[in-house]
Formats: structure tokens, C-alpha cells, sequence
């Protein structure tokens, strides 16, 4: 996935085996997105089964997301990158 200034972010995705348009459970962690589900969430698998599609995405500068990491709490232009990413979702991708 790539944000509106360029920055790549990687995600791991996983569907349903239905078809259509389903709903989207994005992830966002900087831990790696390996051990998501292992933090607090049910196994991405488990979602997908029940007709979610889940994308684990590396946050900016963390895991194999580009970009550099800073520790703080989301101040702007955090609100535009994301709403951004959300706009952006089903545009850049095949799955959405």
C-alpha cells in the first residue's frame, strides 16, 4: 500500500474465499506485522473465515515499511496520512 506522499507501508492480506465486496479490517502496529495476532487479536484467519478481509500493515519505518519510525503520539498530518491510506484502500488494491 502506498500513502498519499509516497511512502510505501507493507501489509500482509487475507480473505475470505467468497467473492464481492466485503469489509476491510485494517491493522496498523509498529511490532511487526509477524506478531500481530499474537498482541491482542484473534488470528487474521479467523476474520477472513467469518468474511472479513484483514490487512496487518507495518507502520511507518517499522517492520519492512519504508520511511522513518518516531515514537509519539498521533499528532498531524497522522489524521490525513490515514485517511488518506483509507481513501486510497480499495484503489490500490485487487482485494478490495
Amino acid at each position: 500500500m502506498v500513502t498519499r506522499d509516497s511512502w510505501r507501508l507493507d501489509a500482509d492480506v487475507y480473505r475470505p474465499e467468497e467473492e464481492g465486496s466485503l469489509p476491510v479490517l485494517l491493522i496498523r502496529q509498529p511490532y511487526g506485522r509477524a506478531i500481530a495476532s499474537t498482541v491482542v487479536w484473534t488470528h487474521p484467519t479467523w476474520y477472513a473465515s467469518h468474511g472479513y478481509i484483514v490487512a496487518i500493515q507495518d507502520v511507518l519505518g517499522r517492520g519492512t515499511s519504508e520511511g522513518k519510525f518516531e515514537l509519539s503520539m498521533p499528532t498531524l498530518p497522522f489524521p490525513n496520512v490515514f485517511l488518506g491510506l483509507m481513501n486510497g484502500l480499495p484503489s490500490q488494491t485487487s482485494w478490495a
